[in-house]
């Protein structure tokens, strides 16, 4: 159950309450995942057990998922809220949040990073959310629905025990072609590894909006991601590519001064209006 919810101080915060299926060490697993940091991470500001509950709370963020701006509430038909250039800042902030667990000592594998995890707030800042939670929210009823399994790396066992950073590179393979195309569908790798043009995969409301070649690099970058585990790049890779297809497609990135973030400022380019 996910609540909205005001503090004292007037603060708005997600709320996530999980009953009778309590995971153990709860405190000691969540105290270390609240102590990470990062401008393209969701805060964890707060967490609580007791009795036959245990709560997370969150940053609350108003601009909702990035789901919420690709397609429909049956996730089938694209709704065009987003442009190319949207579309890349968002999974450059995704992929800096996912790099940022990667680089911890020792490292914070997501572990359930999809679409529906990468939030946005005022300024359409991507924010990767739920990162290194998912016992907590599944618990021992494991159970991941069809949703979370397509995201999945493929080449993973049953258990999570041979999880790795190329696992959470898979997942993010998989969002990078929802933001491509604006459609969410468990079939959307092979859809993506059979189609022979990557402009006839590419949302439409995209395309209008892209110069030439940005789908091409785009497309590559995914399929590359979603490939054999071997082959696939580090998220730091996936940050530096990312990060050449931006100042191709609007001029060299300038970070905001005060907060870093990746979509407040760019050269020569309004990109929020």
């Amino acid at each position: 159950m996910v609540y909205r919810g005001l503090l004292d101080d007037g603060s708005v915060v997600a709320i996530k309450r999980r009953k009778h299926y309590l995971v153990p060490q709860f405190v000691n697993k969540v105290r270390w995942i609240s102590e990470v940091r990062n401008k393209h991470l969701v805060k964890l500001i707060g967490y609580c057990e007791e009795n036959d509950e245990q709560i997370l709370v969150y940053d609350y963020l108003h601009c909702r998922n990035v789901g919420n701006h690709l397609y429909d509430s049956e996730g089938g038909l694209p709704i065009g809220k987003l442009d190319m250039k949207q579309r890349i800042v968002i999974a450059l902030g995704a992929a800096k949040g996912l790099q940022h667990l990667h680089s911890l000592d020792p490292p914070l594998f997501h572990m359930h990073f999809r679409t529906r995890n990468v939030l946005l707030d005022e300024n359409f800042v991507a924010k990767v959310s739920d990162f290194g939670v998912i016992s907590l929210l599944l618990g021992d009823r494991g159970g991941s629905s069809s949703t979370i399994d397509y995201f999945r790396d493929p080449e993973l066992r049953h258990s999570e025990e041979n999880f790795s950073e190329r696992s959470d590179v898979y997942s993010f393979g998989v969002f990078l072609l929802e933001l491509i195309s604006g459609r969410e569908d468990e079939n959307i790798v092979s859809q993506a590894r059979e189609s022979s043009v990557a402009k006839d995969f590419v949302d439409k409301m995209a395309e209008r909006t892209m110069i030439d070649g940005a789908a091409e690099k785009m497309m590559g970058l995914a399929l590359v991601c979603v490939g054999s585990g071997v082959e696939r790049p580090t998220m730091e890779k996936v940050v530096e590519q990312l990060e050449r297809i931006l100042e191709r497609e609007i001029g060299p990135v300038l970070e905001s001064r005060q907060s870093g973030e990746i979509g407040l400022v760019t050269l020569g380019s309004e990109l929020f209006k």
